[in-house]
């Protein structure tokens, strides 16, 4: 029920939103939107509250109320911004003076009235629009103030100088909208600078990219040199070379193979968390399911049982979460015991348990190994780049696999950490934000 309401107060609030308008634009739009969803049910609910009371007052300006805020997110639907925000804070001021027609004295319409300065301020950028909406919201207020009472009684003498109410709303009023000018003014410079940094750290990104890819693909090409010939003096001159010629000949193309497992893992790692595309909608079962296709031979030579809860969809980048699920799962059936039988049989078989528990704002993911599990001291810094808990010539690998899933993970907004006992296997947790479709 929870992420249902969250689900439609997502969908009204990003009605007739154009990714396309820059960012201050779509805050407005959306605020708007906010602001008549939140009207609308306010009224359904007050009026079913004191229909009994007041009826035809409040059948009459529930009414009324409904149909311009639905009005507001018609036009915003229609992408017809301005004229949206000017209808809304026009009929927000004729309202007003509605509702003291209808029940005089009774109603309150000073608190609401300071709510239009604050929107005006927050809606427009020129000086003269503001100043008129000002003008015009002093104007209702004198004219609610004249219905109200007649006659405006002065609350405030200083000297020969009489305050009314309207006079003092207007003081009230311009230093509202002045304090809120300055707020904005201060919240829009931020928003530049903010805007700013973030376009030099994504060029800075985009040059990183470009320059580990450049550096990647010509730092291959030696080592494809190296391998090439390494394997040409293997076949022409594989008679010459024997005992250590042959023994030296391996340890070329062994190291040769690794440099470049190496090269491709730090260009993934690069690239890990750099999304130039909108996250969409992923069936993780299917990812799980892919991941197991991709390590079927390694799956087989494990006897390995693969056993997974129902997963959820979310909005995610279907490769970055793949690598999180492809990593932990590739571990899981990489670090287990080499246990053989007499028979040359394997007398232990991996098992990888993957569960999935629903928390109030994420889903926490949990992959569970029946391995060798993880020194104690290597714990700490096991998600760090190049950090390898046993040697190559145990288990390959290159000790950047667990760093690309940190990567992933901690960039939407999610944890990953690990719980194991030496000899006992490993649990990787992580959780993902609960932005469930």
């Amino acid at each position: 029920m929870k992420q249902q309401i969250r689900k439609w107060w997502i969908f009204f609030a990003n009605l007739g939103v154009d990714a396309n308008l820059p960012k201050n634009e779509i805050i407005k739009v959306q605020f708007l939107n906010q602001i008549c969803v939140a009207a609308n049910l306010v009224t359904i609910f007050s009026n079913l509250i004191l229909i009994f009371i007041f009826p035809i007052y409040n059948i009459l300006s529930g009414s009324i109320a409904f149909t311009y805020t639905s009005t507001t997110l018609f036009l915003n639907y229609k992408k017809k911004y301005l004229i949206a925000r000017h209808f809304h804070i026009i009929l927000t001021l004729a309202c007003q003076m509605l509702w003291v027609i209808l029940m005089g004295a009774r109603a309150q319409v000073e608190m609401t009235l300071f709510i239009v300065p604050v929107l005006v301020i927050f809606f427009f950028e020129k000086r003269k629009t503001i100043v008129t909406y000002f003008l015009l919201t002093i104007l209702v207020f004198g004219i609610c103030e004249y219905l109200q009472t007649i006659y405006i009684e002065p609350i405030i003498v200083v000297g020969n100088i009489v305050l009314t109410n309207v006079s003092l709303y207007a003081m009230v009023a311009f230093f509202v909208m002045i304090a809120m000018r300055y707020f904005r003014d201060g919240m829009m410079k931020a928003q530049a600078q903010s805007n700013q940094l973030m376009q030099q750290l994504q060029t800075k990104n985009e040059d990183l990219n470009l320059f580990t890819t450049t550096a990647s693909h010509d730092m291959k090409e030696p080592l494809r040199m190296i391998s090439s010939f390494g394997n040409l003096l293997e076949r022409k001159y594989k008679k010459e070379l024997k005992g250590d010629g042959m023994e030296y000949l391996a340890f070329i193309q062994g190291a040769t193979s690794r440099m470049e497992t190496l090269l491709n893992d730090l260009l993934s790692y690069s690239k890990a968390g750099i999304e130039t595309h909108a996250p969409e909608e992923v069936d993780l079962n299917k990812i799980v399911k892919k991941v197991k296709n991709s390590l079927h031979l390694k799956i087989e030579d494990t006897n390995a049982i693969i056993e997974s809860d129902h997963l959820p969809t979310l909005q995610l980048h279907p490769t970055a979460i793949y690598q999180v699920f492809q990593n932990l799962i590739s571990n899981g059936l990489k670090y287990q015991p080499l246990l053989i039988n007499s028979a040359n049989e394997l007398t232990h078989q991996a098992q990888i348990n993957i569960t999935v528990k629903k928390e109030s704002a994420n889903y926490l993911f949990s992959i569970q190994d029946n391995g060798i599990g993880i020194p104690t001291s290597k714990l700490p810094h096991v998600f760090d780049i190049f950090n390898r808990a046993h040697t190559q010539t145990e288990y390959e690998g290159t000790g950047v696999g667990l760093a690309i899933c940190k990567k992933i993970v901690e960039g939407y907004g999610g944890k990953i950490w690990v719980e194991s006992v030496e000899g006992k296997g490993a649990s990787f947790f992580f959780t993902l934000p609960n932005n469930v479709i």
